[in-house]
């Protein structure tokens, strides 16, 4: 039997250009992440750019 445990619950979108998704939605604090790119800046970090929105009052907060 083969068991899989998930460590951690993403928190974040991985995009579906890296065989994720390009939307995490977190109805029970009311907002939405959405993943707009990734840059490898070196070999040690990659830059990601989501915009987090506030669905209760339509709020865009651009997220590096």
């Amino acid at each position: 039997m083969i068991c899989v445990q998930v460590k951690c619950h993403p928190y974040y979108p991985t995009g579906s250009e890296n065989e994720g998704e390009d939307e995490l939605q977190f109805e029970d604090v009311g907002l939405k992440v959405t993943y707009v790119e990734e840059k490898e800046s070196n070999v040690h970090y990659t830059a990601r750019l989501f915009y987090v929105t506030d669905t209760e009052v339509q709020t865009v907060i651009i997220v590096t």
